[in-house]
C-alpha cells in the first residue's frame, strides 16, 4: 500500500483529495456539536493517512491545504476576527509539523530495518550455500588425495595442503564484501610456498574473483605453487614464478610462468594433481605444460558464468 500509493502521483492525488473532502464533511458534522471550538480535529487522522501512506510533498501540500479549509470552516467569536484564524491555523500547521516529521522518522525506520532484514537474508543464504560447497570440495579432496597417495604421510601432506589453500581462499573471501581481488588471493595462496618474497613476481590489473571460481582457483594455485616447490622453479636456489592476469571485456586470462627452474619433462601420465589444475574450475579453459625451465600454466574463463556457478 505504502509503496503504491508513494510510487503514483495520481493515485497519491486522488488518496489525498479523498481524505481531504471526508475531513471537511467530518468537520462539518462535529463542529456544531463541539460548539466550533476544535475546527481541525478531523483534519488530523487525515493527515496522519496521508503522511504514512504518501510521500512527503503530498502531505505538505495537504497540510496546508487542510490549514487553509479549517480556517475557513471556523466561526470564531465576531465574524472578522482574523486574528483567531490566522493564530488557529499557525497551531494546527506547528503540530501538524510534528506530526509529520515523526511519521517521517518511523518510515525511514521501517525502511531501513526492512532493508537490514533483506540483507541478512541474502548473507544467510550466502553462508549455506557457501558452508554447503566446502563441505563437497572438502570431501572430494579428502577422496582423491586418498586414493592416489601411496602412503599416509603422503596423504596427510596432500590433504593439509588443499584445505589450507582452501581456507585461504574463504579468509580473503569472509574479509572482502563478498568477491576477493586477485592479487590479495595469489599472495595469501603462495605466501607459504615460495622461497624467498623476490621469486614470485604478481602483475595484473585489480580485478575480483567471484567465491566459486576463487575457491578453485585457490586450490589450482596451491597445486602449481606445490610442484614448483617439488621439482620446479622453487626447488632450487634460482627460479622464480611469475603470476600474472589480463583482462579482456569479460573474459580473465591468468599465466603462471616459472623461469631458471631445473630441467623437467612432462610426465607420460596425467596425475591427480595435473587433472585438478585441468579441471578444478569450470568452464575454464586450461594450457598446462612443462618446458625446459618449468611450469606454463594459462588460464582462461569468463567472469559472468563464473558469478552464477558453486564451488
Amino acid at each position: 500500500m505504502l509503496k503504491n500509493c508513494s510510487g503514483s502521483a495520481l493515485s497519491s492525488m486522488i488518496f489525498a483529495l479523498g481524505l481531504l473532502l471526508a475531513a471537511v464533511l467530518g468537520s462539518l458534522f462535529v463542529d456544531p456539536i463541539l460548539s466550533g471550538h476544535l475546527p481541525f480535529i478531523t483534519f488530523f487522522p487525515a493527515l496522519v493517512a496521508v503522511a504514512v501512506l504518501c510521500n512527503i510533498r503530498m502531505t505538505i501540500g495537504f497540510m496546508i491545504a487542510s490549514a487553509v479549509l479549517g480556517s475557513l470552516l471556523w466561526d470564531p467569536p465576531g465574524e472578522e476576527d482574523v486574528y483567531h484564524r490566522a493564530v488557529g491555523s499557525i497551531l494546527f500547521i506547528l503540530t501538524t509539523a510534528v506530526i509529520v516529521a515523526l511519521t517521517e522518522g518511523l518510515k525511514d525506520a521501517y525502511s531501513q530495518i526492512a532493508a537490514a532484514e533483506e540483507r541478512l537474508r541474502t548473507i544467510n543464504g550466502e553462508l549455506t550455500h557457501r558452508i554447503r560447497n566446502l563441505f563437497q570440495v572438502s570431501s572430494a579432496i579428502v577422496s582423491q588425495s586418498v586414493r592416489t597417495a601411496s602412503n599416509p604421510k603422503e596423504v596427510e601432506k596432500t590433504v593439509l595442503g588443499r584445505l589450507s589453500a582452501l581456507s585461504a581462499a574463504q579468509t580473503v573471501a569472509l574479509t572482502g564484501a563478498g568477491d576477493a581481488p586477485l592479487a590479495r588471493l595469489v599472495e595469501v595462496t603462495l605466501a607459504p610456498l615460495r622461497p624467498s618474497p623476490d621469486r614470485l613476481l604478481v602483475s595484473g590489473p585489480c580485478i575480483t574473483l567471484p567465491v566459486p571460481a576463487m575457491t578453485m582457483f585457490a586450490l589450482v594455485l596451491h597445486e602449481l605453487g606445490t610442484n614448483a616447490v617439488k621439482y620446479g622453479a622453487w626447488s632450487d636456489l634460482k627460479g622464480i614464478v611469475e603470476v600474472r592476469w589480463r583482462k579482456a571485456a569479460e573474459m580473465l586470462t591468468i599465466d603462471w610462468i616459472e623461469r631458471n627452474g631445473p630441467l623437467v619433462e612432462m610426465p607420460k601420465r596425467l596425475g591427480a594433481g595435473s587433472k585438478l589444475i585441468r579441471n578444478a574450475i569450470p568452464g575454464a579453459a586450461v594450457d598446462y605444460r612443462l618446458e625446459g625451465d618449468g611450469a606454463r600454466c594459462r588460464i582462461e574463463f569468463p567472469l559472468s558464468k563464473q558469478a552464477g556457478n558453486g564451488a
